[in-house]
């Protein structure tokens, strides 16, 4: 699985965003490298976060645990 960060805009908003792009294959393991970038999330000046999962061909239960772990602290750190 690779995970790759990005700042992006968003037409008619000024609040900036960061787009979470994840490629391949999300199963066993791998999934504990996304919660690995969530420093890396929170730390981004950005309040918008866009989860790009088109380019994932395979997931388990552990990535969509993942999702909502990382989609919990993200809204307790009032970012969206």
């Amino acid at each position: 699985m690779e995970i790759q960060i990005s700042n992006f805009s968003i037409t008619g908003n000024e609040k900036p965003a960061l787009k979470v792009e994840v490629i391949g294959e999300a199963k066993g393991s791998a999934t504990e490298s996304l919660r690995g970038k969530l420093p890396d999330i929170l730390s981004n000046e950005a309040d918008l976060v866009y989860l790009d999962i088109r380019g994932l061909t395979d997931n388990d239960l552990g990535f969509v645990n993942e999702v909502i772990h990382i989609h919990y602290t993200l809204a307790e750190q009032s970012k969206n």
